[in-house]
This record gives structure tokens, sequence and C-alpha cells, in this order.
């Protein structure tokens, strides 16, 4: 019995960690701004080749650019919520959410995590000389 309780509190600690934004935080802000900068040309792909400029797409589904697919992310929305959910669930969620993609505004990636992260990752800057 005692066997079958350590084991059951090993199980939902490990997946309380799963459902942890902790992870995706990490992941986030160990990417490059080239690779951000990727990452967001691909959603602005991804908007422009899928049906009503809409896609939901359910876990590293092959039909996701490498630059993507490669985060392993759990959800991509694009044209709606413009966001790749990397881990979590519920309210504790890490996500990158992309601005100016759907939306008039500036092209930026935000990090998301739980309740606390909200933190600018990447933002296009203007080569253009006035």
């Amino acid at each position: 019995m005692k066997l079958a309780t350590i084991a059951l509190l090993a199980l939902s600690l490990c997946a309380c960690k799963r459902l942890s934004s902790e992870p995706g935080v990490r992941q986030a802000r160990a990417l490059s701004a080239e690779s951000l900068a990727e990452i967001y040309r691909d959603m602005e792909q991804l908007r422009r080749d899928s049906p009503k400029g809409r896609a939901i797409f359910n876990g590293p589904s092959p039909r996701l650019p490498a630059s993507i697919r490669a985060l392993e992310p759990i959800t991509v929305n694009v044209g709606n919520l413009d966001r790749i959910v990397l881990s979590g669930g519920f309210d504790d969620k890490a996500e990158l959410v992309l601005n100016g993609l759907s939306r008039p505004g500036e092209k930026q990636i935000y990090l998301y995590g739980g309740d606390e992260v909200r933190e600018l990752l990447w933002e296009e800057t203007s080569t253009a000389t006035e």
C-alpha cells in the first residue's frame, strides 16, 4: 500500500511538472533573435497558406514549418489568437504571442508564462533611414 501511495505521488508530481509553464518559459528565453524572427516569418507564411487565413495545429504537426515544429508546441493558433503554446495547461501556460500578424500593429513576440511572466522577446526593427 505504501509503495502504491509513493508511486501515485510521484506520478502526480510528474503530471504537475508537465502542466507547468516553467519548461516553456526557459525554452522561449533561450531562443535567439534570429530564431524568433524566423518563427514570426513562418507564422506569417502559415497565415497566408491557411484557408481563410486561420488554422489550429495540435502538437508538432508535420504541416508546421521546421522552426515552429522544433519548439514541440502543444498548440499553434494562427489567424485568430496568433500564439504558440509551449507548455502548461489551464491558467499556467507558457506561450509565444505574436502581435501585428492578423491585426495592424508592431511586429512583436511576447512570452506569457503563468500569472507573472509577460516579456517582450522580439520586435521587428525598422532599418529604413529617414
